[in-house]
């Protein structure tokens, strides 16, 4: 795992060189790179590792308790669960959307039952038309009967769902039925 080994590398080669150059700091990336790829348990788990890695190079030096290593391991610590945060909000985000289109489309599917071929001595055919690519909420387009309710051939009037509000698609339906 790339983060586990950049937090690895990077504590090694701070420890080898010289005192006064300071890699710990870097150890952030192992989170931010984590929160790419992995949810918010796994770049938390990143994240203290790295903040443990950062401590164990101040206590290698015998500075754990400086000011110095105190403010680079707060810091890191900090960063870590902004990050973590961020990880947090982004999945809820994206549970979102999949939660509104299994929602619409259970919506879409239970009042749309198909029309019969043949209610009683008419013969009735009805077309789906979707308004937009891939439109999971309104937009449906359906072809109507003339508001009389007399038609020969094919319909001539389309009604357009996507124009209704949706506490006022009911009260529209019933007044553009009663033309």
């Amino acid at each position: 795992m790339i983060p586990v080994v950049l937090i690895v590398v990077i504590t090694v080669v701070d420890i080898l060189v010289p005192a006064d150059v300071h890699l710990g700091p870097l150890l952030v990336i192992a989170s931010a790179i984590t929160a790419s790829f992995a949810g918010p348990l796994l770049t938390g788990v990143i994240g203290a590792l790295a903040v443990a890695a950062q401590a164990f190079i101040g206590w290698h030096f015998g500075v754990l308790f400086s000011r110095n290593v105190m403010v680079h391991v707060l810091a890191l610590a900090v960063l870590s669960s902004l990050i973590v945060f961020f990880c947090v909000v982004r999945t809820r985000h994206r549970r979102q959307p999949a939660q509104v289109r299994s929602v619409a489309e259970a919506a879409q599917h239970v009042p749309l039952w198909p029309l019969p071929d043949r209610p009683g001595p008419l013969q009735v055919a009805c077309l789906y038309l979707v308004d937009k690519d891939e439109a999971q909420i309104g937009g449906d387009l359906y072809p109507a009967p003339p508001p009389l309710g007399i038609g020969l051939g094919p319909a001539d009037h389309t009604l357009d769902l996507s124009s209704f509000e949706a506490g006022d698609t009911a009260s529209e339906l019933r007044s553009w039925n009663r033309m």
